[in-house]
């Protein structure tokens, strides 16, 4: 997804949400995050791909990981996070500052 330019959360990994999505995809993608403890979705507000891609995952993940894994959903999306940690590079990699002037105008 577009959302990764500009900056990201430090040690994200990008997952478009059509991946997520697709079946055919499933196993490989419970393999890829199967041994992180906390699966964290967003896009770039957190209202409907983020969302989306939290409870497809965890419907995919039901029987699988024993609910081990904690599936949460990041409140305000990369927009709220870049307002608040966007400078912060522990925190934030890749940050394109002009990037997120007006990115909603």
């Amino acid at each position: 997804d577009e959302d990764f330019v500009g900056g990201h959360i430090k040690g994200a990994r990008n997952i478009p949400i059509q991946q997520v999505l697709d079946d055919s995809n499933s196993e490989a993608l419970i393999s890829s995050l199967k041994d992180i403890p906390k699966v964290i979705f967003h896009c770039a507000l957190s209202q409907v791909r983020g969302p989306k891609g939290a409870l497809t995952y965890k419907r995919m993940t039901e029987g699988v990981t024993n609910g081990e894994q904690e599936i949460l959903v990041l409140r305000g999306g990369f927009a709220q996070w870049q307002e608040k940690y966007g400078k912060q590079l522990d925190l934030t990699e890749d940050y394109d500052e002009e990037t997120w002037k007006d990115p909603f105008e």
